[in-house]
């Protein structure tokens, strides 16, 4: 009796209370008990080989040698970007093939990018911002590991783009997406192999008849022409003294580019076109002759490389100056990079800077940047290996050959520009919008016949000045300094 106690203490132990039950059921239910823990240990040790392999496809799924710093988060990646909708759905859409990491892309306009900043991981605007982001305090210097990064690969970026989208004093606070230089395209039917200095250019665009040439002279566009001009004959100081920020703009070399452009406007349509408008008439066979750079999303080889147009240099002046005229040849000027540019930076909001930094790398490295390259239109170009001559044999072996071939003359073209180290700065100090809408307004004075080219000059030179007193002259003098990679004074 003492033993048959014993046994049911025992059962009660293993298997529950039974103590009411016969002993084969009490032991049914144990064996049941061993069967269901042994299905569930079976059951977790799949669950675990399946999270293996998701882990493995993860892995594949990430670039190469840019991994997700910190590890893949669901808290989306915060993107505030100035770049065309369709470059944003093409960025997004290539970063889904090789990271988890969830981004979310917010286009807005490149006025609001800095309002948005505090908001965002990341920012994509354009270069010439940069000075406004900086003065915002927006924006996170750029790590070393970032910058040394064998993605990115520091040293192959095109010169040219170190001082427009890179540098700010000694500082690194964005990286470039895309770059612009202005050329002439020409209809193949012109006899035209190049067009040495301005002089030519004007003699040239006069004898095309029926105003079937043009540069863009549209508002906010006009600018930018008068300043590639203005830079091919300038070879001392550039825009501002160094030394007191006084605008130079009423200089001789300044004077001459926009009376060169007022002599030319009676060749050019009616109408004042921006970039867009004249590769439109160009595709159209409405031009013939046009000194332009493509915009943004427009790929000059796909909206004119089947009208059979070729590219030509661009006209440097047949002299420069410094502090008086001399022979080109003495001292070349340079080209201006153009706006609409793009470049990435970090915001000082950013919540997430390990998966920021993963980012910035794959998409100004050498994986990312043809994503970018594709979403421009194939003519964005910021290291020379992407129009290396494999490359360029195979933009010329497929598609339209007239279009391929425009592409990569303009891809080449560019790196060549971008490559001499004679570029000037672009206009990218804190206000740079506020200079750059003055200066717009006089130039199209100029053009139009309101008042003659010194007197626009002096007008925009007194608006700078303005402008310059109510920000204050040593904050944009060290603007103007740092935007050009020296110390503040």
């Amino acid at each position: 009796m003492a033993r048959r106690r014993e046994d049911v203490r025992l059962g009660a132990r293993r298997c529950g209370d039974y103590r009411s039950e016969p002993r084969v059921v009490r032991c049914a239910v144990v064996r049941r008990a061993v069967l269901l823990w042994s299905l569930c240990l079976f059951l977790s040790m799949c669950g675990c080989q399946r999270n293996a392999s998701t882990g493995d496809e993860r892995e594949q799924k990430r670039p190469v040698g840019v991994g997700v710093e910190g590890g893949v988060r669901q808290v989306p990646l915060r993107i505030v970007s100035a770049a065309p909708p369709a470059m944003a759905e093409q960025i997004m859409e290539a970063w889904r093939l090789i990271s988890d990491q969830p981004i979310e892309i917010r286009s807005v306009a490149a006025i609001e990018v800095i309002g948005q900043a505090k908001q965002a991981d990341v920012l994509i605007g354009d270069d010439w911002q940069v000075g406004d982001l900086v003065a915002s305090q927006v924006v996170s210097d750029l790590p070393e590991v970032v910058l040394n990064h064998a993605a990115i690969d520091r040293g192959s970026l095109l010169g040219g783009l170190v001082g427009n989208s890179m540098i700010w004093g000694n500082r690194v606070v964005s990286l470039p997406l895309t770059a612009r230089v202005p050329a002439i395209f020409v209809r193949e039917n012109e006899s035209l192999e190049q067009v040495d200095d301005w002089q030519a250019y004007q003699e040239i665009v006069q004898r095309i008849p029926g105003r079937r040439a043009a540069e863009p002279l549209a508002d906010g566009w006009a600018v930018h022409s008068f300043l590639v001009r203005a830079a091919s004959l300038t070879a001392g100081g550039w825009l501002f003294d160094r030394q007191t920020f006084e605008p130079m703009i009423e200089l001789p070399p300044y004077r001459r580019a926009l009376e060169q452009m007022v002599a030319v406007r009676s060749s050019y349509p009616e109408k004042r076109l921006g970039p867009g408008e004249i590769f439109q008439r160009l595709e159209s066979g409405e031009l013939e002759f046009a000194l332009v750079w493509p915009e943004s999303q427009m790929a000059a080889s796909r909206r004119t490389g089947d009208r059979g147009l070729r590219l030509l240099p661009l006209p440097r002046g047949g002299e420069v100056f410094i502090d008086q005229w001399q022979p080109a040849g003495m001292a070349g000027g340079g080209a201006i990079l153009v706006p609409p540019s793009y470049c990435v930076a970090i915001s000082s909001g950013c919540r997430q800077s390990g998966i920021a930094r993963s980012f910035v790398t794959w998409l100004v490295g050498i994986e990312g940047a043809p994503t970018v390259r594709q979403a421009d239109g194939g003519v964005s170009t910021i290291r020379a290996e992407d129009v290396s001559e494999e490359r360029s044999g195979e933009l010329l072996s497929g598609g339209t050959p007239g279009a391929i071939g425009i592409e990569a003359a303009y891809s080449k073209y560019m790196v060549a520009e971008l490559n001499k180290g004679s570029s000037k700065p672009i206009l990218r100090i804190a206000g740079a919008g506020e200079y750059s809408a003055a200066l717009d307004t006089a130039v199209i004075e100029a053009v139009e016949g309101v008042c003659s080219a010194e007197e626009a000059l002096r007008k925009a030179s007194a608006a700078w000045r303005e402008i310059t007193a109510r920000r204050g002259v040593k904050t944009q003098l060290n603007s103007w300094r740092q935007a050009q990679g020296m110390r503040e004074r």
